[in-house]
């Protein structure tokens, strides 16, 4: 249990990390912020119905494995 909750916590940490340097970089540069991170989500934008299969797709996988005892 010790080790989830490390991995849960890191994982958060992380997760939060990277949103901080987001929102710190757009209220520096915001206008930099924007051009960079434009291209990356005009392609979410664009692709969503397969990242959302994707997603629910490796959920499916991830149940799978767990209900035959790979993990």
């Amino acid at each position: 249990i010790g080790e989830q909750v490390g991995a849960a916590i890191a994982f958060v940490v992380g997760y939060l990390a990277i949103l901080e340097i987001t929102l710190l970089s757009y209220a520096v540069a915001p206008e930099k912020t924007g051009a960079v991170l434009r291209p990356l989500h005009d392609w979410a934008h664009g692709h969503s119905r397969q990242i959302l299969i994707a997603f629910i797709a490796l959920g499916g996988f991830i149940q799978l494995a767990r209900g035959i005892g790979l993990f």
